[in-house]
């Protein structure tokens, strides 16, 4: 299950308490992570029981991990921090968050900072492999990414300093703004999955299998009815993150809302998208560190087990020979 547009309407709901707060820090503890520390703000659910006046926010681009959310401690960096690192402390290094939106309702977050007259934009694309962090000045110029793309990899859409931002291709219609009869003309004809993703923006496999399921289950309303709901929710910020959990209790997989496809059995609630993000992925990052570290030794022990067998050959060989030439001596003799 991957980080979709409802888990990053969720995450705006949590930055839109953020409004007002200043920048205290960046870091990027790896080559396509970042985290921005803010200083002031309302505080979250989490903070009012903890008091605590520092928010971190993690913005992954790796596309494994690929996310945005509030996180309780950062992964030290090691070195000295990137370029892409330095122009964000240069640039919004007390800023303060000035506005925040989901252009479309797409897997798209805009950070607007304000420092005095000037302005910048970062914009977090959060879409798998071509997931990227970009940082824009005042007039929508690109002044810096954390994975630059030259027109050599991309003829559709380069991403380097000095080029005006264009959002990624593919846009189609924002859920957002349609009624029911809209959603009804939009939808007609569409009984896949993969036909909702089509034509919603923002709705992925994932979600677009729940309104069907939604739809399915309900007796007085259709696909438009799930829909136009389930966009209701969003508008509301009636938000309910879980985390279903195997039978040993380990994460495997999470939504900000529940789930007709997955159950209720063995699904854990928490209070944001961010708590229920930082347990899952901490999780999966864990374990595939651990699984690397597996294959890594199982790759070792291969080898060692191939030399031993190869060693154990040639002494089997040798010691053939050797019953050849005593053989050959008695003969001789």
């Amino acid at each position: 299950m991957t980080y979709d547009s409802f888990c990053a309407a969720a995450a705006l709901t949590e930055l839109e308490g953020l409004i007002g707060a200043h920048v205290g820090q960046v870091h990027q503890p790896d080559r396509l992570a970042v985290v921005v520390t803010f200083t002031g703000g309302s505080p979250s659910p989490d903070e009012q029981r903890e008091h605590r006046s520092r928010r971190l926010w993690l913005f992954q681009s790796d596309p494994r991990w690929t996310r945005a959310h509030e996180i309780t401690f950062r992964a030290k960096s090691e070195g000295p921090p990137p370029g892409f690192c330095m122009l964000l402390r240069k640039h919004l290094g007390g800023a303060r968050l000035a506005a925040v939106e989901q252009p479309g309702f797409d897997r798209i977050l805009r950070l607007t900072f304000r420092s005095g007259e000037e302005r910048w934009t970062l914009v977090h694309e959060i879409m798998g492999r071509h997931s990227n962090l970009l940082l824009l000045d005042e007039h929508e110029v690109i002044l810096g990414a954390v994975k630059q793309i030259p027109p050599s990899q991309s003829s559709v859409r380069a991403v380097l300093p000095g080029i005006p931002y264009s959002a990624p291709p593919g846009q189609r219609v924002d859920p957002r703004s349609l009624a029911v009869e809209q959603l009804r003309a939009v939808l007609a004809g569409v009984v896949t999955p993969a036909e909702i993703t089509a034509r919603l923006n923002g709705w992925g496999a994932f979600a677009a299998r729940e309104a069907l399921a939604e739809a399915v289950m309900s007796v007085n309303a259709g696909l438009a009815e799930a829909v136009l709901a389930r966009m209701d929710r969003v508008a509301r910020r009636d938000f309910d993150p879980k985390v279903w959990l195997d039978d040993a209790g380990q994460p495997t997989g999470f939504w900000a809302f529940p789930s007709l496809q997955l159950g209720s059995e063995g699904a854990r609630s928490y209070r944001t998208v961010s708590r229920a993000c930082e347990a899952y992925f901490s999780y999966q990052e864990n374990n595939a560190a651990a699984d690397a570290l597996r294959k890594s030794l199982l790759g070792q022990l291969a080898r060692a087990i191939r030399t031993a067998q190869v060693q154990l050959a040639e002494a089997n060989a040798a010691l053939d020979g050797l019953d050849q030439t005593e053989a050959l001596r008695i003969t001789g003799e």
